[in-house]
This record gives C-alpha cells, sequence and structure tokens, in this order.
C-alpha cells in the first residue's frame, strides 16, 4: 500500500468524486492546461504529470453510482487519495451521498494511512467557503492527513496549489 509519499518521486494519486464534481475536467486542466468538454467518464482515465522532480499518475475514476461498488479495486500501490467535491452543489441528497463517500474513505482499512485531499472544485461559482464545507461534510472528524483546496478549472494554479502539497506531504 502506499506511504506518505516525500521520498519518492513516482506517485499514484486516485481522483475520486461523484459524477459531474469535475474530476475529468480537472485532471485536462492540468495534464494539457486546456479546458475540454468532458462527458461521464465509464470506467477511468489515466494521466501521468511532471511536476517538478515528481512523476505523477492520476487515475481519474468514474464517480457513477453503478462504478462506485469498483472503486477499491484502484486502490493497491495508491499514495493519495483525491476526493473532488462540487462546491457549487445544493442537492442535499448529493452533499450526503458524497460525505458517506469521503467517509467511506476514511475508514477504510485499506488506505487508512493515506493523505487525503478535498478538492472544493467549481470555485468560480461555489457558494460555500471552505469552513463551511467542512462544517458540512464533516470534515473535522476523519483521523488522517487531509487538506482542502478551494479549485477551478479556470485557474489552473488552484490545482497546482495541490499538486505541490501531495509532493512535500
Amino acid at each position: 500500500m502506499g506511504n506518505c509519499c516525500s521520498f519518492k518521486t513516482d506517485l499514484r494519486v486516485l481522483l475520486r468524486g461523484l459524477d459531474a464534481s469535475g474530476k475529468t475536467s480537472i485532471l485536462y486542466k492540468l495534464f494539457l492546461n486546456e479546458i475540454i468538454n468532458a462527458i461521464p467518464t465509464i470506467g477511468f482515465n489515466v494521466e501521468t504529470f511532471k511536476h517538478k522532480r515528481h512523476r505523477i499518475t492520476f487515475w481519474d475514476i468514474g464517480g457513477s453510482n453503478n462504478i462506485r461498488s469498483l472503486w477499491y479495486h484502484y486502490y493497491q500501490n495508491t499514495d493519495f487519495i483525491i476526493y473532488v467535491i462540487d462546491s457549487s452543489e445544493t442537492d442535499q441528497y448529493r452533499i450526503n451521498d458524497a460525505k458517506e463517500e469521503i467517509h467511506e474513505i476514511s475508514n477504510n482499512n485499506l488506505i487508512k494511512d493515506l493523505p487525503l485531499v478535498i478538492l472544493a472544485n467549481k470555485s468560480d461559482i461555489k457558494k460555500l467557503s471552505n469552513e463551511e464545507i467542512i462544517d458540512l461534510y464533516n470534515l473535522d472528524s476523519i483521523n488522517r492527513v487531509w487538506k482542502i483546496f478551494s479549485t477551478s478549472i479556470y485557474d489552473r494554479e488552484s490545482i497546482l496549489n495541490m499538486v505541490d502539497w501531495i509532493c512535500t506531504v
């Protein structure tokens, strides 16, 4: 299983989140520095991004209900989990669904030692602050290394800030 990564130069990162949270858009903004018209991911997308002295392989796994049960198959040899939430989401059902998924990750013994990044995506249209998101998703109860970042596909620097962090943890 993954370890904290400060001594590794090759990192494997798993991108999780509900469908339409922006996982694929974030991946390709980072990888191509372009905004793409993403369609729902069926299966996964994999891209390797070189950043400073690191080679980071991002696994963007589809977030629809029928794919979520397969997420655990991707845990082996993973160094980081990134969970993408749509920070503009107002539907309580989807918020609760994402909250459950985040806490499932947090309590999963297969990945208990992995740092967790919460990407509050769509910050250009978000309605909640990071502090409100921490409260809404009960993130303070997570018992592992974690950090929240506000991101937007219109601001590549916000995504690179997260990449910088995972390269130093």
